[in-house]
């Protein structure tokens, strides 16, 4: 009888045959022996610890995941057994029958594989296996999106609901709903179901899809969208190479208007104002508004490239509320890109602005300025090369979320003084997975006042900006959490002059390099060390040089910034492995100290990654993280293999 025999300290464990039982049982005389046999280091005689029947012969070598045997057999089924011989196990000496047990097609000779909650296996069948553990797959994520948003009522709208899961393609059936009618049971192709539609009513409809799960996919529900559907008229059109267009009329489709101008003097709520192609050089100015159910939408038409260009500002929005300004590239304005005053509940997404304003003082302009502005969204717009910050949030502009977002070369030229993102004497804003690079002062600068608080920075990318990475200054109980912060030519995460900074799980590398400034990945000034909280933070110096400046001691180890201040318990210094630091790809390799170690309880910790993702469990690394999820990874990406 064939044995392996391996010590305690491996697995302990011997599999040789068709069924358990003692070694040298003389009652098996003829049968071939599984066993599982402990051999503890020094012991003369092998004792058993449990034996386990299976139907026919083992010729393969059995695998162990978190406390679980995994073993194929002749008979054609995969069995999982608890590796303790606890459960499912009577008798003294104990038989122990499976936790779980599936059926291929033909004897098995390989060995199981498991990861993500599958076990893979291959099959004499010609077939290879992939069983999902009950209760242990990983997520699915299901999102669904619209082909037309706005639509015109009687017009065909198809939804696209897409469902991913990270072992594999889904596979089962999709429900679309509008708010809690069904409108069709689909199944997934590839991965995503669509439906066609075209009796939706004039009005806001929220359109849902869920996935029924199917085989190891477990079920999943997509956010919901909303979906308008204008009445037959609400469209107003602008084509200025159109020869039929006029400033005069009502902006049909065979007579649009000439200018956006000329629409925005005339659009009214529930009116969406869709742009040809081409440039206009022109303000656009918007004196209506619109509501919370029948917004005024200025779009560029699908496909085309609309530039605004060479006014004083491409779209100024004063004291209106429900306007949405989408896919414009502006550009060579003299003051701001977008300037939004006074005004709440505003959209501006997915624009290019840039080369706002002058490189003299008193003529720089932002990108997009927000001034007073509450309850908006900025969201999937880039801003480069504005004479000022990329993207402008003041005076008492509260409960916004900037997103998605990309802030790069912003400058004054003359002064170092323009940052990618600003946001100054507001609270209450969220600023989210945003990437701000290259930019003449800090990425991002958390100036937000001490009368302002709970404005949180999140997921954000912050590099090779020529000040700070993120600058906490003159605020109260800001939140820099999960942020990725690289090679700032000061400080990466720093606060001055500011109360109750809380700053955690982080990844902050290679910061204040040769800074004739402070420098240090992170850096808190005397006026903000009283009160700041710092934790769970990864922080690398490739070069000698300051890990911590704290109330301006600079440390060059984070061993001895802890010992000294306490502060940073969890902390960990090392190598983030990225994937490539120089191409900017900030996701992390294999073997990063930041995988499934940060704190998910974390105030302001994100639930989604950089991208989105959700929260992944490495099998590969120990779960030394906190909180409810102790798998959440540091810094704004979630490991991937």
């Amino acid at each position: 009888m064939a044995r392996k025999i391996l010590s305690a300290a491996a697995v302990g464990f011997v599999l040789t045959g068709c069924w358990a039982g003692f070694r040298n049982d003389p009652a098996r005389t003829g049968q071939q022996p599984f066993e599982f046999i402990l051999s503890p280091t020094n012991v003369a005689e092998l004792e058993r610890v449990w034996a386990a029947p299976t139907g026919g012969a083992v010729s393969s070598s059995p695998a162990m995941v978190s406390g679980v045997v995994y073993v194929g057999s002749d008979d054609g089924q995969v069995r999982a057994f608890d590796a303790a011989g606890v459960t499912n196990c009577t008798g003294v000496p104990s038989t122990c029958t499976p936790l779980w047990n599936r059926t291929t097609g033909g004897a098995i000779t390989s060995s199981p594989a498991v990861a993500n909650g599958v076990v893979y296996i291959g099959s004499a069948d010609t077939s290879l296996y992939a069983f999902g553990l009950p209760g242990t797959a990983p997520p699915t994520t299901t999102t669904v999106s619209s082909n037309a948003n706005p639509a015109t009522a009687g017009t065909p709208i198809t939804f696209t609901a897409t469902v991913t899961s990270p072992i594999g393609v889904p596979t089962g059936t999709v429900t679309f709903t509008d708010g809690q009618t069904t409108l069709a049971n689909q199944t997934l192709a590839n991965g995503q179901a669509t439906v066609t539609v075209s009796n939706l009513t004039v009005g806001t409809h929220t359109i849902g899809a869920g996935y029924s799960g199917g085989g190891p996919f477990p079920a999943s529900s997509a956010s919901p969208i909303s979906q308008v559907v204008n009445a037959t008229g609400t469209l107003r059109y602008v084509d200025r190479a159109s020869s039929a267009c006029t400033d005069s009329g009502n902006g049909t489709v065979t007579a649009p208007f000439c200018t956006i101008n000329g629409a925005a003097l005339k659009a009214t709520a529930g009116q969406t104002v869709i742009v040809a192609a081409g440039t206009y050089a022109e303000q656009v100015t918007v004196v209506s508004s619109g509501t919370a159910t029948a917004p005024i939408i200025f779009t560029a038409a699908s496909g085309a490239t609309v530039n605004v260009s060479g006014a004083r500002n491409g779209f100024t929005i004063t004291g209106r509320s429900w306007i949405v300004v989408r896919g414009f590239d502006v550009t060579t304005t003299t003051s701001h890109g977008i300037s939004v005053i006074g005004s709440s509940n505003i959209v501006i997404e997915s624009n290019r602005v840039s080369r706002a304003g002058l490189p003299e003082a008193g003529r720089t302009g932002y990108g997009i300025h927000l001034s007073g502005v509450t309850q908006s969204f900025v969201s999937d717009n880039t801003t480069d090369r504005n004479t000022d910050a990329g993207i402008h949030v003041v005076a008492a502009s509260n409960s916004n979320v900037v997103t998605g977002n990309v802030s790069f070369s912003n400058a004054r030229g003359y002064v170092r003084a323009a940052a990618g993102i600003d946001v100054r004497e507001s609270t209450g804003n969220l600023v989210h997975a945003n990437v701000a690079h290259d930019n003449e002062d800090s990425g991002i600068n958390a100036w937000t006042g001490l009368t302002n608080g709970q404005n949180t920075f999140s997921n954000n990318i912050s590099q090779r900006n020529g000040d700070h990475g993120i600058d906490v200054h003159n605020a109260v109980d800001a939140r820099v959490i999960a942020n990725t912060v690289f090679r700032n030519a000061d400080s990466g995460i720093e606060s001055t002059t500011s109360t109750r900074t809380y700053i955690a799980n982080n990844v902050s590398v290679d910061n204040g390099i040769n800074s004739t400034r402070s420098g240090g990945n992170l850096r808190i000034d005397s006026s903000s060390a009283g009160t700041a909280t710092l934790n769970d933070d990864l922080v690398f110096m490739s070069v000698p040089g300051t890990v911590v400046d704290w109330s301006g001691t600079k440390y060059t180890t984070l061993a001895a910034f802890r010992s000294a201040t306490g502060q940073e318990s969890r902390g960990l210094e090392g190598d983030p492995r990225f994937r490539s630091a120089a191409a900017a790809d900030f996701r992390l390799l294999a073997g990063s100290p930041a995988i499934d170690s940060a704190n998910a309880d974390a105030s302001g910790q994100p639930a989604t990654d950089f991208n989105g993702l959700g929260r992944f469990d490495d099998p590969a690394t120990a779960n030394t993280g906190i909180g409810v999820i102790r798998f959440v990874d540091r810094g704004a990406f979630e490991y991937r293999p």
